[in-house]
């Protein structure tokens, strides 16, 4: 029977708009999933009709055994790896049964940055200086080659978990103490001033055939390392800029490099003081997966959780007559460590700011919050829009101000 599989990790409730679509496609629904999910929400009924549950969702071996038993009675048409952690094993799947898609040497390539950014210098794009290392001894050689200030990172990491800006020595031997503890592969990348775009895209039949070019109101690091907030700007697609036009054909460059024929994108790309871009990395997922897709709805009328299924069954068109001259931004509330004794309230927003599209805060007094230094924990997020860059820009900025979290300071975690 014609089937369609999901394969999503226990955090369920952020893929929930992915499930909202499934009652359009006259296809048999089947999802494997890894346990803990009844814990984050649950699973909405009436959406599939049949569930797996596995221990680790990026067990090769888990996967292949459900997998031999689903193809001696499906005819799977797509796989569709909902998050970052699953990209490479859902390659590794498609290849071992035929089925569609990114095959796993395709997986590869946007999955270990090493190999993403090798082949890509190969193909003549701009990256900065970049070495992988899994000893100490290669990691002192080439952070002394690459010099000060640098950046280490996992090889196969996302949200800029255990990401490091590595000013001196000092850094780099704290750094050193707490890798040696459990050490694992990582990069050592020069260090780029510069702003920071996302560009988020969707390939169909090896064809970029939708961008959206997006601009950080602080670099990823700098929300890290100095808790300056994190948010972004869409500009809409009939914007007059030449930078914006630039990134575009940039990132198409990327994806053509890296092989990259059926997919919905999110790229991270540099733009120095002088112009110059750099390459900084590609996943082959929605970015941001809770606050990136209403900012590209809102302005460009794309849903990029459509797309993922159609981009897969290999049958995505895009709509350019949803097309706005809109400006969307969004930006996330941080979280915090401890039990919330006062939150603020969606309410807070509506009344008080212009242009807002959406206030989502499900984080309610008395709740823990375990925090999280990356890009991924927050207590919620605005959506807003406007007639310009700096106008939402603005407005952005005022919504990060009004936002308060107090923490009961005796709760201990």
């Amino acid at each position: 029977m014609a089937s369609i599989l999901f394969l999503v990790d226990k955090r369920v409730q952020s893929k929930l708009k992915f499930f909202n679509h499934l009652k359009e496609y006259a296809l048999k629904k089947i999802l494997i999933i890894e346990e803990g999910f009844e814990e984050m929400g649950g699973i909405p009924t009436g959406c599939f009709d049949e569930v797996y549950v596995i221990n680790d969702i990026s067990s090769y071996s888990e996967l292949e055994t459900v997998m031999n038993e689903l193809m001696d009675q499906n005819d799977i048409q797509a796989l569709i790896a909902t998050t970052e952690n699953i990209i490479e094993v859902a390659g590794r799947l498609r290849t071992r049964f035929g089925i569609q898609g990114m095959q796993h040497n395709q997986a590869t390539s946007v999955r270990n940055k090493w190999v993403m950014k090798e082949i890509a210098r190969q193909h003549g794009i701009m990256s900065p200086r970049t070495k992988n290392a899994s000893t100490e001894r290669e990691l002192r050689a080439y952070v002394e080659l690459i010099g000060y200030p640098c950046i280490i990172k996992p090889v196969a990491g996302w949200a800029t978990i255990k990401t490091y800006r590595i000013e001196d020595q000092a850094q780099f031997d704290s750094f050193l103490s707490e890798w040696s503890a459990s050490p694992q592969p990582v990069l050592i990348e020069e260090f780029i001033s510069g702003k920071e775009f996302h560009v988020d895209s969707i390939v169909s039949h090896a064809e970029v055939v939708f961008t959206s070019v997006s601009e950080y109101l602080f670099n990823c690091l700098d929300v890290i390392d100095h808790q300056k907030p994190l948010g972004s700007i869409a500009y809409p697609s009939q914007v007059k800029n030449e930078l914006v036009t630039r990134l575009k054909q940039f990132n198409q460059s990327i994806i053509r490099a890296l092989g990259i024929t059926n997919s919905v994108c999110h790229a991270e790309i540099f733009v120095t003081a002088e112009g110059t871009l750099y390459f900084g990395e590609i996943a082959a997922r929605i970015g941001g997966i809770a606050v990136i897709p209403p900012i590209v709805l809102n302005t460009h009328g794309v849903d990029l959780f459509q797309a993922v299924i159609d981009v897969e069954l290999g049958i995505y068109q895009v709509d350019p007559s949803k097309q706005t001259s809109k400006y969307t931004g969004m930006l996330s509330f941080p979280s915090a460590i401890g039990k919330v004794k006062t939150i603020s309230s969606e309410q807070d927003f509506t009344t008080t700011i212009e242009g807002v599209v959406s206030v989502t805060i499900p984080v309610r007094t008395g709740q823990v919050l375990s925090g999280g230094k990356d890009t991924m924990s927050r207590s919620g997020f605005i959506v807003i829009e406007g007639n310009s860059f700096e106008e939402v820009r603005l407005r952005l900025m005022r919504a990060s101000e009004r936002f308060q979290v107090e923490i009961e300071e005796e709760v201990v975690l």
